[in-house]
């Protein structure tokens, strides 16, 4: 194992254990495999412990245990595989231009990008950001419908990434235009390339 740079079979179970334990309390409270996670069982072979026992014990060693799970995201009624008719995803700039051009450029190639794009009745921008890359996530939010102007932040954890933050960023617009029923075209604007890959 260690000439060929492969982690030992005991590590390998070790780790997956730990993470069915951690994904199986992000689900729901009703879910069974929740439920297994969290109540103890009898364990039928004495000299091996349950994959529950593992993943708790490793989730105290390495400090986890009081921190709160992040519920999975969950599973939309529309198959990975479709794309729904009335959304499309615009992942690149109208002409290419490197990312290390001056601010001026970049702002230019970004506003006539946005010229060519379908005029909107509600424009929403979100940006999200971490310190140092993975401390105290926040995210801030701008509406603009017709002459008013809306700006929302949120707080999007103490530890993560600024994906992450992007991510909360562009939930929680989404979350205030459907509770004000905001309907027609609506344009939504980030400069997170890899959200906009993975909603592509």
């Amino acid at each position: 194992m260690n000439e060929a740079k492969l982690l030992p079979l005991e590590v390998e179970s070790t780790i997956s254990q730990s993470a069915a334990y951690e994904r199986s309390l992000r689900l729901s409270e009703t879910d069974p495999s929740r439920k297994t996670a969290e109540n103890p069982v009898q364990t039928r072979l004495r000299s091996l412990g349950t994959w529950r026992e593992t993943g708790k014990d490793k989730a105290y060693v390495c400090g986890l245990e009081d921190f709160p799970r992040e519920k999975l995201v969950p599973v939309p009624d529309i198959p990975p595989w479709q794309v729904p008719e009335t959304f499309t995803c615009c992942a690149t700039l109208g002409e290419g231009i490197p990312k290390a051009d001056a601010p001026e450029e970049l702002k230019k190639a970004v506003k006539d990008t946005m010229k060519k794009l379908n005029k909107p009745d509600v424009k929403v921008f979100t940006d999200g950001s971490a310190r140092d890359g993975v401390f105290f996530l926040g995210g801030g939010i701008l509406v603009i419908e017709k002459e008013e102007r809306h700006s929302l932040s949120i707080a999007a954890g103490r530890y993560g990434s600024s994906y992450r933050a992007e991510s909360m960023a562009l939930k929680k617009a989404l979350s205030w235009l459907q509770e004000r029923e905001k309907g027609g075209t609506i344009n939504l604007y980030t400069d997170s390339q890899s959200l906009v890959r993975r909603l592509e």
